[in-house]
């Protein structure tokens, strides 16, 4: 095997690991506008640890929720015999997710980018809320811009699976959304009766 082909097979590595420190950065960022806003104390400090920790782990969390439910279902799905050639090795799993994440390295370079080059000064929390970055963009519109790719991975996930697997769409759409689906309903019904307990 040539380096070439070593390096294009830690490619999703370099991807998902990007992404993980992109997001710390925009942590790091935020943490210290905190700080800027609100004064330096010890639990100020702690939150902000835990923020870091969460933002560079949620990416690693993703990449490996995505691996395990899409093998899972596509094994789930076409049982037995029917499964071989569908369900993607290892290696075409990792590197199928890898182009699928994408759209989400290039936003969290992107907003990095726009949150590392902000040179305004922020007196308060809403100064910081109406600040404009490249492009006009505000706060909300990097919230909504980070689900739009949040969206396109699971698009482009459907899409790889039709493509290279021949999956009807119905069916690609299936296997890559329903356990995220699952686990946003267990999430909103979880929050639904924290709010009747409180």
């Amino acid at each position: 095997m040539s380096l070439f082909q070593k390096l294009e097979r830690l490619s999703w590595l370099f991807v998902v690991l990007s992404t993980s420190f992109f997001f710390l950065g925009i942590s790091r960022i935020a943490n210290a506008w905190q700080s800027e806003l609100f004064g330096s104390n010890r639990l100020l400090e702690i939150s902000g640890l835990a923020n870091d920790a969460t933002a560079f782990s949620l990416p690693l969390v993703f990449f490996v929720f995505l691996s395990l439910s899409l093998r899972w279902m596509l094994s789930l799905v076409y049982e037995g015999q029917a499964s071989e050639g569908i369900v993607p090795d290892r290696a075409e799993l990792r590197e199928m997710l890898a182009l699928a994440f994408l759209p989400m390295l290039l936003f969290s370079a992107f907003y990095y980018m726009n949150l590392l080059f902000c040179d305004a000064s922020f007196q308060s929390l809403q100064d910081l809320k109406k600040h404009s970055f490249f492009f006009g963009l505000g706060f909300d519109d990097f919230r909504r811009l980070g689900w739009v790719c949040r969206l396109a991975v699971y698009g482009i996930l459907v899409l790889l699976l039709h493509r290279r697997k021949g999956l009807a769409i119905g069916r690609a759409v299936l296997v890559t959304c329903l356990p995220s689906l699952i686990l946003f309903g267990f999430q909103q019904l979880f929050s639904l009766l924290l709010e009747r307990t409180v």
